[in-house]
């Protein structure tokens, strides 16, 4: 019943994983797995919100999340929607900046070194 934008979000999160009794490593693969869904979501279409790099970091707080869980789910989005997407648009297509599946990828490029870029992992 959370949102992104939940201040609870993180609390609401632990209070699921103590009613359910998860073990910390399962809940930390499960949470890295609501992240990389909700990611491919927001890629998914290739026009860009303002609000997104924020939702991502709002999510992966209320999440729990450290960067390396989180870089580990963006490098896990990349495979599946390289699978979803790559592997069945032509190579003409891809090379056109114009292209709905080309702009998802740009998307996926940017708010990923924008995610990491905030988490202080760039230069």
């Amino acid at each position: 019943d959370s949102g992104v934008d939940d201040p609870d979000l993180a609390s609401n999160v632990a209070a699921v994983r103590d009613l359910y009794d998860v073990d910390e490593e399962d809940f930390a693969d499960m949470c890295s797995n609501v992240y990389k869904r909700y990611l491919i979501g927001v890629v998914k279409n290739p026009i860009a919100k303002t609000g997104e790099v924020k939702e991502l970091k709002l999510l992966r707080n209320g999440l729990g999340m450290d960067n390396l869980a989180a870089g580990a789910a963006h490098a896990d989005a990349a495979r599946e929607f390289y699978r979803q997407t790559c592997l069945f648009t032509p190579e003409e297509e891809l090379e056109d900046p114009e292209h709905p599946d080309r702009m998802s990828i740009d998307k996926f490029l940017f708010l990923s070194e924008r995610a990491f870029r905030q988490a202080g992992e760039t230069e």
